[in-house]
């Protein structure tokens, strides 16, 4: 029985499957109630067993690692953003919408690249760290703007998606 989740199963009434997806969803609702409390035992968990927790992290960043460049951007965004005092932070989840709004196109150039977040207003021109003062850009695009305030994000979304729809210079996917 699934009883310290705070599940009652019916003996012989449930499959397997449908008692493990009962257990998945009682463990999310404790963690969504309890989250301080989640969150120390992850920590502690992972402070005692260091090599298994590095082998699950390596491995959800070869399955994930798109995810993983967006949560890495968004990081040494947050990193840059102290050292310069600058407000504001952002995720990976937030980047990835964005770039979804745009079309996932560099707003300045309109290929399908890997693309890189870019400040409207830099760091060392008093910007913030906040999503309204970031736009996609291609890595190309995003060095040649160098310390320049230049907003590409005046184009309306739906012409942006457009210009991506038939462009012919299309670069395949980087792994």
């Amino acid at each position: 029985m699934l009883q310290h989740c705070g599940v009652r199963s019916l003996e012989g009434t449930m499959t397997k499957k449908q008692k493990k997806e009962a257990h998945r969803k009682a463990s999310l609702k404790w963690r969504n109630n309890n989250i301080n409390k989640a969150r120390r035992d992850n920590r502690n968990w992972a402070r005692t067993h260091k090599q298994r927790a590095a082998q699950i992290t390596q491995q959800w960043r070869k399955n994930n690692p798109r995810k993983h460049r967006a949560n890495m951007s968004a990081n040494n965004a947050t990193r840059h953003a102290k050292y310069y005092g600058a407000p504001g932070k952002w995720t990976g989840a937030q980047w990835f919408a964005l770039c979804k709004m745009y079309g996932n196109v560099c707003l300045r150039c309109h290929r399908k690249r890997r693309l890189t977040p870019d400040h409207v207003i830099p760091f060392s021109k008093g910007g913030t760290n906040y999503r309204n003062n970031i736009q996609p850009l291609c890595k190309p695009c995003n060095s040649g703007k160098r310390d320049k305030t230049t907003d590409y994000r005046t184009q309306s979304v739906t012409q942006t998606r457009s210009i991506s729809n038939t462009n012919s210079r299309r670069t395949a996917p980087r792994k």
